[in-house]
């Protein structure tokens, strides 16, 4: 059976694997749509882009960090548009790519081209990491809830024209099918790279994947806590959604590191101490620390909050597809075949990429 899917919706699939693609009839403006050809339908008419960032709360009070570009300084013909399809990745390894002693924010060459054909771009930090709230551990059904969420919200933004599409690989490919499982209206198209969700991530054909699952604890151990110390891998922090001093920059809302050792998390106490508050390296004063307690929420353990779980330490005390993982009692089924039918249910187009070499 043939699903029919809407132009717009395919241009999105295809630009999700652009680099992939021949540049047959771009040229000529013949306009051309079979596999893996598309082209002549429409062309780059936005130059630039401007970013806002915005909490978005969940029902149990988590915020959720969300970072929109839009596009700007429009170049086409007729009026110019202010509202957009918007392109998602809802993620753990943060939602946007900031360097803190430029203050800039790093855009990819395919987030560049999705603004240039008028697409928004948004980047939203799963709770319990980047500078979202709360804890997690990994694939937690809540996550789908929240994904569902943002997807609303931006659904309900002035900006957007309430079409939304997403893309990503690895746990940003898992993410997709959970946010399709909740059947979000304005949720139009998924394209899922190399997806983990047939629930072998722990042992593959039946060995303890070790090496991989103990290097991406490492990684999630430093990505955490929002500062990545150069002698493991130099991964820029995740940027502060408020500006609360009102300066202007977001660099300046990340905590001193006062000891020197890569991270801030180990310099001052949580709930904040008001006799030893965060630093900043402006000298001035904050009320609320959004990034320091957002941070502080992923590791630490006020009133026997768990912070984010170590991958690591839960697949140790897994041996059988069955088993019962801590923190919530999922088994490998219950975190990854048990929504696939949601999603199927949804109708929502499904653009999948596998990997012959990928961990899952």
């Amino acid at each position: 059976m043939r699903t029919k899917v809407k132009k717009s919706t395919l241009i999105l699939l295809i630009l999700s694997g652009a680099v992939f693609l021949p540049r047959t009839g771009l040229l000529s403006g013949e306009q051309i749509s079979k596999p893996f050809e598309y082209s002549g339908y429409s062309s780059p008419q936005w130059e630039s882009y401007t970013r806002v960032s915005a909490y978005v709360p969940m029902p149990d009070g988590v915020k959720i960090a969300v970072d929109v570009f839009l596009p700007t300084v429009y170049k086409g013909t007729g009026k110019t548009p202010s509202k957009f399809p918007v392109v998602l990745q809802y993620t753990p390894y943060h939602r946007s790519m900031f360097d803190p002693k430029s203050g800039g924010f790093l855009l990819s060459p395919a987030q560049r081209l999705y603004l240039s054909y008028g697409y928004a771009y948004a980047g939203a930090d799963m709770r319990g990491t980047g500078g979202s709230f709360g804890w997690n551990i990994m694939m937690d059904p809540i996550l789908r809830e929240d994904g569902k969420r943002v997807i609303d919200w931006i659904a309900a933004q002035t900006w957007s024209d309430g079409n939304v599409g997403m893309e990503g690989g690895s746990y940003v490919g898992w993410s997709q099918l959970a946010c399709a499982s909740h059947k979000p209206k304005a949720l139009k198209c998924i394209v899922p790279n190399e997806a983990g969700f047939d629930g072998l991530l722990v042992s593959p054909g039946g060995i303890r994947s070790s090496a991989f699952i103990q290097y991406w604890s490492g990684m999630m151990y430093y990505i955490n806590r929002n500062t990545v110390p150069t002698f493991w891998r130099p991964i820029p922090p995740v940027p502060p959604v408020v500006d609360e001093d009102g300066d202007g920059m977001l660099a300046d809302e990340i905590p001193v590191d006062k000891n020197g050792q890569w991270s801030f998390s180990d310099d001052y106490r949580w709930p904040v101490d008001p006799g030893n508050p965060p630093q900043y390296a402006d000298g001035v004063a904050r009320k609320d620390h959004y990034y320091f307690n957002a941070v502080m929420e992923h590791i630490a353990h006020p009133a026997g909050a768990p912070g984010s779980y170590d991958l690591d330490l839960v697949a140790k005390k897994i041996n059988f597809w069955d088993d019962k993982r801590d923190g919530d009692g999922l088994t490998s089924p219950d975190i990854n075949f048990a929504f696939l039918p949601d999603v199927m249910e949804s109708k929502i187009p499904v653009y999948n990429v596998g990997g012959w070499f990928d961990p899952f």
